[in-house]
Formats: structure tokens, sequence, C-alpha cells
């Protein structure tokens, strides 16, 4: 005879891969609606964009000059 309750596999999926999968989706979520940065090349004089979770960009992505913000 089988103890009463709740499968483990089913205790599993309910207690740890659902709030898991809500946490990753909730995150993806907050990461679309973030605004992009907006950078200036004082060389080539043009603006570029970068995603808000991204690197401090080292380059200019037009010119490809490194000294872009001095």
């Amino acid at each position: 005879m089988d103890s009463p309750g709740i499968p483990l596999d089913l205790l599993l999926l309910v207690v740890v891969v659902i709030p898991a999968g809500l946490a990753v989706l909730i995150s993806m979520r907050a990461f679309s609606g973030m605004t992009r940065l907006v950078f200036r090349c004082r060389r080539c004089n043009r603006d570029f964009f970068r995603k808000p979770h991204l690197r401090f960009p080292v380059a200019c992505p037009r010119c490809h000059a490194r000294d872009w913000n001095a």
C-alpha cells in the first residue's frame, strides 16, 4: 500500500520548477522594458546605443576609435 500524499515528482515541479520559470519570465520582461543607453563618439560625432545590461563600451562601433569619449 502506497503512502497517501503528493508524489515526489509533482512536489518537485510545484516547489522548484514553476517558481524558477516564473522568475525567469519576470526578469526577461523587466529587461525588455529598459531604455537603451546613448553614447556620442567625439571622433565621428555620431550617436550609438547600448543595452543597459551590457558593459561600458570600449570602442565606437562605427569608427572603431578606442578614445571615443576623450
